[in-house]
């Protein structure tokens, strides 16, 4: 039982991990808008994520809440419009290193991270050193000249081996 219900969990973090980072905004066939609104991520404790994404990243503490039949306790924590859910589960298991490492994490079907959007790479991630952040990928070029595109990217980890990418777009 405990099994499903992180199995459960984790693949429901998965969907709305997909759904968050889509697109900023989206239509369906019906008309309805839609955007973005959280990411969640299954942590072992939310006062100690929590932190690291205040003191690093700038988010802002918001609101808490419990859901006990569930085992579920949660930290919102917001930056912008973009909200971030902290779940804390009774049943939860820890990230496996396979998915700590962006390149065997692409080996894995499935959502694999989020990313945001910066205006000037180096600099940002020169800040998140200085503030002890993990770098898993340090800043590269991506240039694919054929189809015109091109960008600056790096990945970090969270204090949980979570894999978080910011991208510089290029102007082609």
């Amino acid at each position: 039982m405990e099994h499903s219900n992180s199995h459960t969990l984790r693949k429901m973090v998965g969907a709305i991990l997909l759904l968050s980072t889509i697109a900023l905004y989206s239509q369906s066939n019906s008309g309805t808008t839609f955007e973005p609104l959280h990411l969640v991520i299954s942590v072992p404790s939310l006062e100690d994520t929590a932190e690291w994404y205040i003191s690093k990243l700038d988010f802002e503490a918001y609101k808490k809440f419990v859901v006990p039949d569930k085992g579920l306790s949660a930290q919102l924590l917001r930056k912008g419009n973009f909200e971030l859910m902290l779940i804390k589960s009774e049943d939860s298991s820890e990230l496996p290193d396979s998915r700590k490492n962006t390149f065997s994490n692409l080996a894995v079907q499935g959502v694999k991270r989020i990313a945001f959007k910066v205006e000037n790479l180096s600099q940002f991630i020169d800040g998140l050193i200085n503030k002890g952040v993990a770098i898993d990928v340090a800043p590269r070029l991506f240039e694919d000249s054929k189809n015109n595109v091109a960008f600056k990217w790096a990945i970090i980890s969270d204090n949980n081996g979570n894999l978080i990418e910011f991208v510089e777009l290029l102007k082609k």
